[in-house]
């Protein structure tokens, strides 16, 4: 295509999404809780738009990190606003008790929502250079590097091991279990360890050229027990992770195929939902669940938070932190305790939107748009957001070598599991990922140097022939 085209629809798509984003403020701060259809309508065209904006201005068919992360938000926080909106969802008679969906602050929770897809898409547009995304495809001298396949091979078969361990013998779930009763039974155990594990694996493990059949077969395995426990989002993001990693080496071009996969994805989950209601034995309700907007409303409870911190702030009388939650770990630590803070745990901290939403409404996850905002109203939530889409298209435009695509890997991870948790493990979860990478460098340097040193003595002890013999 030509640049000149190119940066036309660059232009065009930016102007497009500043407009989305400033209609999306507007709203938010000026239209009250009566306008509940409005606000589902504004939602559903924000997180159908922002993507369509994003895929259009991809140049080629991959996987980037930033359209992974759209998706992700979009399936999260409007999976529910989309279905019902559109009128192909009935919530009391599917859900059961859905009184919060029904609460006052919910057509100011979607719109917040909708707020953050716009300034995410923004803050990705800014780093685009829209003539070159998606082309920089650079190699180093360590795309070679075979230390990130073998690491991420330990990581992701011993984070799968223990995972399946932990759950089965260790907390004694049994297939086929709730989801509330999986969280319940495995509270306090190494699973969030195992799960960074898994996560930073997958990512090393698809930098890799080969060798990666065994800890995929048993990441199926993990993926299969999560499915039948609910545990949804512990899939896709890993699963996200591989295909964005791969699609870096040009491995994945099948764009058209995309709608299909996703909906058949989005059809499998429904029915396996209600394989854990009913059984296998009810063979009518199994194949009249074949839909994939049951599958989507499955996906889509990352609202709930929302609409939980927008109630918390708006009529619940607490006060915005103003950004105190992102660097609260520092209060928490024994440096804020020199400065005359209390050394307090996360777990007992409500400024932790995790802690907060677990004391005070139950285990039903978090997300980056509610975190935003307590931590700075609605324009905290496009400020955060936009500096994630700027961290989302640099970890794109990182090199195709082993080393850039595993931190593009593990980077992407840490930002798909932060849409729907919220800031407290992220730096945490970045250290690990440099000590890995570190040593997968470490160990590259050492093993190219025994071999360099190895070839020079081979050379230096070849035998010669003597001036009398080559005559």
């Amino acid at each position: 295509m030509d640049s000149a085209v190119v940066m036309r629809n660059y232009w065009l798509g930016l102007a497009v999404t500043v407009m989305g984003l400033t209609t999306c403020l507007w709203l938010t701060t000026n239209v009250d809780g009566t306008r509940r259809e409005l606000a589902l309508a504004v939602g559903s065209i924000s997180a159908i738009a922002a993507n369509g904006v994003a895929l259009a201005l991809r140049r080629g068919s991959i996987l980037n990190v930033l359209n992974g992360l759209l998706l992700l938000f979009a399936i999260f926080h409007f999976g529910i606003v989309i279905p019902v909106w559109i009128g192909a969802f009935s919530l009391p008679a599917t859900l059961g008790t859905g009184d919060w969906f029904y609460s006052d602050v919910l057509a100011k929770a979607v719109l917040l929502s909708a707020t953050g897809i716009w300034a995410l898409l923004l803050g990705g547009l800014m780093i685009v250079r829209a003539p070159t995304w998606g082309s920089i495809r650079s190699v180093n001298r360590d795309s070679s590097n075979p230390w990130y396949g073998r690491i991420g091979a330990v990581l992701l078969v011993g984070g799968c091991a223990v995972w399946i361990g932990t759950v089965f013998l260790v907390s004694g779930v049994s297939p086929g279990s709730s989801y509330v009763d999986f969280l319940t039974s495995t509270r306090g155990t190494a699973l969030p360890y195992a799960y960074l594990a898994i996560g930073i694996g997958i990512a090393f493990v698809a930098s890799a050229s080969s060798g990666s059949s065994l800890p995929m077969a048993l990441f199926a395995i993990y993926a299969i027990a999560c499915l039948s426990f609910g545990a949804r989002s512990e899939v896709l993001a890993p699963v996200f992770v591989y295909l964005v990693v791969r699609a870096r080496f040009g491995k994945l071009r099948f764009a058209a195929l995309w709608p299909l996969v996703i909906l058949g994805l989005l059809s499998a989950i429904s029915v396996i939902r209600q394989i854990r209601i009913s059984g296998f034995g009810d063979t009518n309700s199994v194949i009249q669940s074949l839909n994939p907007m049951d599958g989507l409303v499955e996906l889509g409870f990352s609202l709930r938070p929302v609409v939980a911190a927008t109630g918390w702030v708006d009529t619940g009388g607490e006060t915005f932190s103003y950004w105190t939650l992102y660097w609260g770990w520092i209060l928490r630590s024994p440096v804020g305790q020199s400065f005359g803070y209390p050394l307090v745990a996360a777990s007992d901290d409500v400024s932790v939107l995790s802690t907060a939403v677990s004391m005070r409404v139950g285990q039903i996850g978090g997300s980056m748009v509610a975190e935003a905002y307590r931590g700075g109203s609605v324009f905290g939530v496009a400020i955060i957001l936009f500096i994630i889409g700027i961290l989302s298209t640099t970890l794109d435009r990182l090199p195709v070598t082993a080393a850039g695509s595993s931190w593009c890997g593990a980077g992407s991870f840490i930002l798909f599991t932060w849409a729907r948790n919220d800031f407290t493990p992220v730096l945490f979860e970045v250290t690990v990922v440099a000590s890995f990478s570190a040593i997968a460098w470490i160990l590259y340097r050492a093993t190219s140097s025994d071999e360099s040193e190895s070839q020079t003595m081979s050379v230096r002890t070849l035998p010669t022939r003597s001036a009398r013999d080559r005559e």
